[in-house]
């Protein structure tokens, strides 16, 4: 989705590490590997298992990439893009 630059690739989790979305596994991880809550993190996503996902560990939700939010039941924030993300995040 245009964000790997923000992550140390260590940072970035596939099947092999995690269980896939929906399921919570991979942000509980990376909750338990930076030492916070997971309330303390943020998912992005551009499907609703990326939403799903973020809703089962705890953490905020962002929807990108898509011009209209077809979810906004799982949605704390909607942008258009990841620069419109950028912008939102300052």
């Amino acid at each position: 989705i245009g964000l790997a630059d923000c992550f140390p690739v260590e940072h970035i989790l596939g099947r092999d590490e995690a269980a896939p979305k929906p399921s919570p596994d991979g942000l509980l991880k990376i909750a338990s590997a930076w030492g916070v809550t997971p309330s303390e993190l943020v998912m992005v996503g551009d499907y609703r298992f990326d939403l799903d996902c973020g809703r089962a560990a705890g953490a905020r939700t962002v929807l990108v990439n898509l011009p209209d939010n077809p979810w906004p039941e799982l949605v704390d924030w909607h942008a258009a893009d990841c620069r419109a993300l950028k912008v939102m995040l300052g």
